[in-house]
């Protein structure tokens, strides 16, 4: 198996197991996309929260991928290491503009990703993301119905 393709699985179930946790409604996963520089997609529809409340669980849904890819390859969470992955990292950002003053921002972005991480590292939480994974890789785009089956 290409370890590309396993990242990128770990990757976007990430963000898959972490929108479900929080109530958003993931349409579709996929490592099939034509984005330039993406090497996965996952699409969530957030329903019924304020917009603070939506963003907060954006920037954490963009945290997990990062997350998951980087215990999945045995490795230390640092902050600073997850800003390699540009199109999470914006959101994260976008999410820390709108509920923190700048010099807040430091201090929310690390409490963010220690509780992404401590959800992450969960025995169960983290079987269900490889279930997840591995579905991906035999798939490579997963939709709702087969999700529901994963998540439920």
């Amino acid at each position: 198996m290409d370890r590309a393709l396993i990242i990128s699985a770990y990757h976007e179930a990430g963000h898959v197991l972490m929108a479900h946790l929080f109530g958003g409604e993931v349409q579709e996963t996929t490592l099939e996309t034509e984005r330039e520089g993406h090497q996965g997609l996952t699409a969530v529809v957030w329903r019924g929260q304020d917009e603070a409340g939506r963003l907060r669980c954006s920037a954490m849904v963009a945290l997990a991928g990062p997350v998951a890819e980087t215990l999945w390859r045995g490795e230390e969470i640092l902050a600073e290491d997850l800003e390699t992955w540009r199109a999470d990292w914006e959101e994260v950002d976008a999410g820390l503009a709108a509920l923190a003053q700048p010099h807040e921002r430091e201090a929310l972005r690390r409490k963010w990703l220690a509780e992404v991480a401590g959800e992450l590292q969960d025995p169960d939480t983290w079987e269900r993301l490889c279930r997840i994974a591995d579905a991906l890789q035999a798939h490579e785009t997963l939709d709702r119905g087969l999700l529901d089956e994963l998540l439920y």
